[in-house]
């Protein structure tokens, strides 16, 4: 044996599985198989980056998006023909006030101090109402969403918020005690 190498049992003995090549993992066959290397496909994770933060976002405009600044996640593709699945965890606090309220949402990406929209939800994403005024709702609103940025150079994920239904308080991080996740998979996979 040399350096790297794995000793396993077959059904007659020891046997010795030669080093892989970088990158590559082991891979079992189950009961009654030898292992051996594997070289990760298409499909699977390549990079993975995730960023928390507990800032407190507040808007009552019916028009203007509030952009959350702090709550972002930082990835740079390792090839133009990467994918990133991203993940946002939101903790939502809607005030009803005796009117509607909905959290309306834009994802944006920053490449090279230009930002673009790359999802809008729609009007009436995770919608509230309280007749008698003064109640709120808290929920941690799970988002995705796939995308092909064709790029190598650094991307910022982010995004922006309103209440499209009345000046009602839409808050993330109510109290700085609740956490927005964002995570950033890295995959060749083509999601269909």
């Amino acid at each position: 044996t040399t350096q790297g190498d794995i000793l396993y049992r077959d059904g007659s003995g020891l046997q010795r599985l030669g080093a892989g090549t970088a990158g590559q993992l082991l891979k079992t066959g189950g009961s009654g198989a030898n292992p051996s290397w594997h070289t990760q496909t298409a499909g699977t994770f390549s990079q993975y980056k995730v960023r928390r933060n507990n800032t407190e976002y507040t808007n009552t405009s019916t028009s203007n998006y509030l952009n959350a600044t702090n709550h972002y996640v930082d990835i740079t593709p390792t090839s133009s023909s990467k994918k990133f699945m991203l993940k946002y965890y939101l903790p939502i606090k809607q005030q009803s006030g005796g009117a509607d309220t909905s959290f309306q949402y834009i994802f944006t990406k920053t490449i090279g101090g230009t930002t673009t929209e790359i999802q809008v939800s729609g009007s009436s994403e995770f919608y509230f109402y309280d007749s008698s005024g003064g109640q709120h709702r808290r929920e941690k609103a799970v988002i995705l969403h796939l995308d092909a940025p064709n790029t190598t150079s650094a991307i910022r994920y982010s995004y922006k918020f309103r209440n499209p239904h009345s000046t009602n308080d839409m808050t993330i991080c109510d109290g700085g005690t609740h956490y927005a996740i964002l995570e950033a998979f890295e995959t060749d996979e083509s999601y269909q």
